[in-house]
């Protein structure tokens, strides 16, 4: 047939330019390519990039979570010396806000 992708000859009606299709490294049988089709190196780079900005992120994101954590503490103790007023509060009340954003934003909600 002219024009078809199909040759007679190849293994069960493979196109000849596809992937060698295996079962080998499949713990269930299934047909798997063994080159996944995301290894192209531009991928790769674009993976290992990705990789390498999330974990820079994540670490900046729990010292911000520590910086956090120790400014809160530095601020006056509800039981401590200092007397409480509408600016203690009302920063609180702001830093909750935000914390409440931040936590549905990373939950998902």
């Amino acid at each position: 047939m002219l024009g078809s992708r199909h040759k007679p000859d190849t293994p069960h009606g493979q196109a000849p330019d596809s992937p060698p299709w295996t079962r080998e490294g499949s713990a269930t049988g299934e047909l798997r390519s063994p080159t996944p089709f995301a290894t192209t190196p531009d991928k790769t780079m674009a993976n290992h990039r990705a990789e390498a900005t999330y974990t820079a992120q994540h670490a900046a994101a729990l010292a911000s979570l520590q910086a956090l954590q120790a400014v809160i503490e530095d601020m006056p103790a509800p039981d401590g010396e200092t007397r409480i007023n509408w600016g203690h509060v009302g920063s609180l009340v702001e830093i909750n806000e935000q914390l409440g954003h931040l936590l549905r934003f990373a939950a998902g909600i």
